[in-house]
């Protein structure tokens, strides 16, 4: 219980300038932290989502390729895998940067084989973390660029 002199008037005491500015200073510092962390997972988010697409895609060329006894051919890309219901849909997705991913096939020694690329996010040949290419797990990119 507070007790009053009488006479005595209570004065209402805000924060100072100074002390306001402070408690910005820190919001504003723990905010920018959250953010590049929101950021960060954001592109790992979508590394994540492009390589699970790309085994979507294998997948659907092998059942192709189980069925038809051969691979779609580059002309037919991955377009084909739409029109004969090998994918769900009505277009071929896009890689999560709105890039359209790349079909390719070459002859070895061993056969036909193909490979899938998404060239990151910036949808070019070569680049490192969230521009890093990917591809078909099965294969060696450098191999198909040129580069190893």
């Amino acid at each position: 219980m507070t007790h009053r002199r009488p006479g005595r008037k209570t004065v209402a005491r805000g924060f100072t300038l100074l002390e306001m500015m402070a408690v910005l200073v820190i919001i504003a510092l723990i905010g920018s932290m959250v953010g590049v962390y929101v950021v960060k997972q954001i592109g790992k988010a979508r590394v994540s989502t492009a390589k699970t697409q790309i085994k979507g895609l294998d997948n659907a060329i092998e059942l192709f390729n189980m069925e038809k006894g051969r691979w779609p051919t580059e002309e037919e890309g991955l377009l084909i895998l739409i029109e004969g219901e090998y994918l769900k849909g009505l277009e071929v997705p896009k890689d999560p940067w709105g890039f359209e991913y790349e079909y390719r096939t070459r002859t070895s020694q061993d056969g036909t084989e193909y490979i899938v690329i998404c060239y990151g996010s910036d949808g070019q040949p070569g680049g490192g973390k969230g521009a890093a290419d990917l591809c078909s797990s099965h294969q060696n990119l450098d191999d198909w660029l040129g580069g190893g």
